[in-house]
């Protein structure tokens, strides 16, 4: 029945109860041709960071179900989605079940969830979704708890508002953000930039800015758009050119000048209206608008509707806020052109550096526990030696074999970050058979390197070591992940009784031992009981001649002890504790 738990299970693997997203319905459309569980749609569509999101997701759970693997039929009584871990910040879920639990053989056969939120972190999340399935066949129940993932892309979507645009508003650690203005045309634009950091600009298109430590920023700019707006105009000087026609009077009469703007395309700009019989005058309250460039002014008499209008000369001016001299051939005079403010905005927005965690591993030793420490953690996943440990999410881990721990945490805000590894090393143990007259090491390494009563045995290299004489014996063993162990020291002594450590045997109790071990021992006699710690040091040596013993434990930090115990007349044999 894996494979029918195994696949029932990933497709309930996105859904679960987080916080209140809206009612949904089910669609009964979503079915499979053979009886088996399925969800629609397969694929939740993509979300994107500061944009609303919601999809509702629809699950058949018939109760008659049949493995399409193996064929077995089965009857789905329970599922229970019991938590979940990895949500992208700002998402959340709510299930159709009040209490996360369905069962589809009374009748549950249809349930929804809703996915909503507003995620504010880009990324390919993995929603680690843990469940528990009952399911009935050939009689027997079967009860399955597994963690698994399912992904879900989030989008970075575009930051900013009417003034200005940023690529992105969060980050974990540091974020680096592009400002652009949206209002870069209309006239003469300024901007006013301040990033919240201490950095500012006045360019529509800033250089990058980075955010360097955790925090929420404020981005503003002020957009000032203003115009060249044309004030007044003057006549100092009239060229000739006027007054020989029958409108003028033929000279007796004074001209009626006006000035004509266009620009460099010679579009007609502006006409003014003419100034009645004077040679001098002004005009005021002009209010015209020109943009920076080149345009030409040219002056004229007008004669009404007998003559044509007396040309008086032109010239070109660029435009600049101020009171300008116009020389056009004979005729001079000023225009007054102002920097007039046309238009502002004024707008902000808030982005986020949020914490990268900083998780660290402490502890170690076969059969304590690991144990993370860091701020604001929310979610752990723990490997040894790079193989994820299915169901460990919690911020311990009891350590079980040797090997290379890693930690993967995320914290509340969806930041994740790798602890450094931390290398369990092997207990190192020895044990003696006297009929074959050979030491064996507990467990498989890399290279061994013998000793005899101190002295390197070079060209002994294997797991065991054949006839050994009496005397003292050590192993030294390294593993490829970096541990280099010395086993405690193995006495084999001459006589009756060599090596019947594997025969007689003694006991330890409680496990583990809190201030107090008590010590059983096989045979009567004088015992010399020595305790020595995993590196192999000796740390206490005690005579005993009682079959039972109390020893004192309460000095010993937490932590394996091997205990080994000797006897007057050569028996040998030894024990594992643990003093927590």
């Amino acid at each position: 029945m894996k494979t029918l738990a195994f696949t029932m299970l990933l497709l309930m693997s996105a859904l679960v109860t987080l916080a209140q997203c809206p009612d949904c319905t089910p669609d009964l459309s979503c079915t499979t041709p053979d009886p088996f569980p399925t969800i629609c749609p397969l694929v939740l569509p993509d979300a994107t960071t500061g944009e609303d999101y919601q999809s509702t997701l629809t699950f058949y759970l018939p109760a008659q179900i049949v493995d399409p693997d193996t064929g077995i039929e089965a009857t789905l009584e329970e599922v229970e989605v019991t938590g979940v871990n990895g949500l992208p910040f700002g998402m959340n879920f709510t299930l159709s079940s009040d209490n996360n639990t369905y069962f589809p053989a009374q009748g549950d056969e249809y349930g929804c969830a809703t996915l909503c939120g507003t995620p504010l972190l880009a990324g390919n999340y993995d929603v680690v979704i843990n469940v528990n399935v009952v399911v009935v066949a050939f009689g027997f129940t079967q009860e399955l708890a597994q963690s698994f993932s399912l992904p879900l892309t989030v989008l970075q979507g575009e930051g900013g508002n009417a003034s200005f645009s940023i690529d992105q508003v969060a980050a974990c650690g540091s974020l680096e953000i592009n400002p652009e203005a949206l209002i870069t045309e209309g006239g003469v634009v300024s901007y006013d930039w301040n990033f919240g950091n201490g950095s500012t600009s006045n360019v529509p298109f800033p250089p990058t800015v980075t955010y360097s430590s955790p925090g929420d920023y404020t981005v503003s700019l002020s957009t000032t758009v203003q115009n060249y707006v044309l004030t007044g105009a003057s006549i100092l000087v009239l060229g000739s050119g006027w007054g020989g026609d029958v409108d003028d009077g033929f000279g007796l009469l004074n001209p009626d000048p006006y000035f004509v703007i266009t620009d460099f395309q010679g579009n007609t700009v502006y006409t003014a209206p003419y100034l009645d019989n004077v040679e001098t005058g002004s005009w005021s309250d002009l209010n015209i608008t020109l943009q920076e460039g080149t345009y030409t002014i040219a002056y004229y008499d007008s004669d009404g509707t007998i003559t044509s209008d007396d040309f008086l000369g032109e010239t070109s001016f660029q435009v600049s806020a101020g009171n300008l001299v116009i020389n056009a051939g004979g005729t001079s005079g000023t225009i007054n052109i102002e920097l007039q403010t046309s238009a502002a905005f004024s707008d902000e927005e808030v982005v986020s550096v949020f914490p990268n965690p900083n998780p660290i591993i402490s502890g170690g030793g076969i059969g304590e526990y690991l144990v993370a420490t860091g701020e604001n953690l929310s979610t752990y996943t723990w490997f040894l030696n790079g193989d994820t440990l299915q169901n460990q999410v919690n911020d311990s881990l009891l350590v079980e074999l040797p090997g290379v721990y890693g930690l993967n945490v995320s914290n509340a805000f969806g930041c994740s970050a790798a602890a450094d590894s931390l290398v369990v090393c092997p207990q190192v143990l020895l044990s003696y058979n006297e009929l074959t007259q050979t030491i064996s090491s507990n467990g498989s390494y890399d290279t061994y390197a013998w000793f005899y009563n101190g002295l390197l045995l070079g060209d002994e290299n294997d797991a065991e070591l054949l006839n050994v004489a009496p005397g003292n014996y050590a192993l030294e063993i390294t593993t490829s992940y970096g541990c280099v162990v010395t086993s405690p020291v193995l006495t084999v002594e001459a006589g009756d009784g060599i090596g019947e450590q594997e025969a007689l045997s003694i006991k330890l109790y409680p496990q583990p031992a809190i201030n107090e071990l008590t010590l059983s021992l096989p045979l009567p006699g004088n015992w010399v009981v020595s305790i020595y710690d995993q590196q192999g040091r000796l740390i206490e040596q005690l005579n005993l001649a009682s079959l039972q013993s109390k020893i004192n434990v309460s000095h010993l930090t937490s932590g394996i002890y091997i205990l080994t115990a000797s006897h007057e007349h050569g028996h040998i044999t030894s024990a594992r504790f643990m003093k927590k």
